[in-house]
């Protein structure tokens, strides 16, 4: 009987899903312990960014966009620009222990009318459970390239990154979510 695990990642919006299928040993009917031919299963990262603005107690319209990757020891890293801004990823799998960095940068269109300093706050969960990692910045320049790095083992990620800073009558919001698997294949 072939057994297959498959997780679903939803971003708040329910508009970008991703799914996770691993591969699992397989037994015959007849009691045969041994494992089947490998499958290749596709496992993606979705990357999602919404700005809010809030000018004069009205809310602006919503901005998101989507995006996929995996992290593998072939394929380590991963670079992108979304509609907020450049993401940057990578895991390190040359160490005694594993680590995850990452930086992420508003583009200067989303920044550029920031009137005061930017607080920004991250946190990650594994398996859709907090693990004892957060971070922050309580008061950066909106052209700050935030970052951090936290310990990571095989597993279903989810990196958290709210921002917030004061534009010219009101406040400017940017939560970006970053749900990423890291394999040893």
């Amino acid at each position: 009987m072939n057994r297959a695990r498959v997780a679903f990642a939803a971003v708040a919006t329910g508009a970008i899903l991703s799914s996770l299928a691993m591969p699992a040993t397989a037994a015959s009917d007849k009691g045969d312990l041994s494992p089947q031919k490998s499958k290749s299963y596709v496992i993606k990262m979705t990357e999602h960014s919404e700005i809010r603005s809030v000018v004069k107690g009205q809310t602006a319209k919503t901005k998101s966009i989507g995006a996929t990757h995996f992290f593998t020891p072939q394929n380590p890293d991963y670079r992108g620009n979304d509609r907020s801004g450049h993401f940057t990823g990578q895991v390190h799998y040359n160490s005694r222990r594993m680590y995850f960095a990452w930086g992420y940068k508003l583009h200067k269109q989303i920044s550029a009318p920031a009137t005061g300093p930017m607080h920004e706050k991250a946190f990650a969960t594994k398996n859709g459970r907090k693990f004892g990692y957060s971070d922050s910045h309580p008061s950066v320049p909106a052209s700050y390239t935030v970052h951090s790095s936290f310990k990571v083992s095989t597993g279903s990620y989810k990196l958290t990154i709210d921002e917030n800073f004061p534009i010219p009558r009101g406040k400017r919001y940017v939560h970006t979510t970053f749900d990423f698997v890291v394999t040893l294949v």
